[in-house]
């Protein structure tokens, strides 16, 4: 996600250029020009607890890195390009309450 105040909610999908060879994206990508996986990981809730469980090799066998959550309402647009492609126009609650990235990899 990048900011982006073309939307209510104020953050998108970064983008990049369709030709642009730099860009290497995880085979579960969903076919739009944007940095966005789709891998259908089973999310499994638990009381105040969210587990995902999400094969080391997916995530370049990386474990230290912070995130957060978040519930919004996003919007796919392919018709207006003065708007992002996946936007984000409404928040509903940021896990953290400030998107401070405080949570780590267990």
């Amino acid at each position: 996600m990048i900011d982006d105040p073309r939307v209510e909610g104020g953050l998108a999908v970064k983008q990049f250029e369709v030709d642009d060879p730099s860009v290497i994206l995880p085979p579960t990508n969903p076919g739009m020009p944007m940095y966005m996986d789709s891998p259908g990981y089973q999310v499994v809730t638990n009381g105040n607890t969210i587990s995902v469980v999400i094969p080391l090799a997916f995530i370049n066998n990386q474990t230290n890195f912070n995130f957060d959550a978040v519930s919004v309402r996003m919007q796919v647009n392919t018709s207006d390009s003065d708007l992002p492609m996946l936007g984000v126009y409404q928040v509903y609650e940021i896990m953290s309450e400030n998107l401070s990235l405080p949570f780590q990899v267990q």
